[in-house]
């Protein structure tokens, strides 16, 4: 079985709002990390769908990723997932790769 392709991006000017991860549906085999920029000075929330929250409510709350951190996400496709910041955030980028 050939390995699957490498897909890779990064999305800048991160704030307040959810922001689709990228809007080039790719098919993923093995899944999708995605890495905090180091220079960011608030944590991240990830998730799938544009209804994720910056440290909202339990049911709506992405996964945080800290500046510098990496989190994995088991997807099939990285145009599902969202990025957000808390509040005064502006700015900030992630770096995403998936297979």
């Amino acid at each position: 079985m050939p390995f699957p392709k490498l897909h890779q991006g990064r999305l800048s000017a991160i704030a307040t709002t959810a922001l689709q991860l990228t809007a080039t549906s790719r098919r993923l085999r093995s899944g999708l990390w995605i890495t905090a920029d180091d220079g960011n000075a608030n944590p991240l929330y990830a998730g799938e769908g544009n209804a994720i929250t910056a440290d909202g409510a339990d049911t709506t709350s992405g996964q945080k990723i800290l500046p510098g951190d990496t989190a994995f996400f088991a997807i099939d496709d990285p145009a599902k997932m969202y990025v957000i910041g808390p509040s005064g955030t502006t700015g900030h980028k992630v770096f995403w790769h998936g297979s």
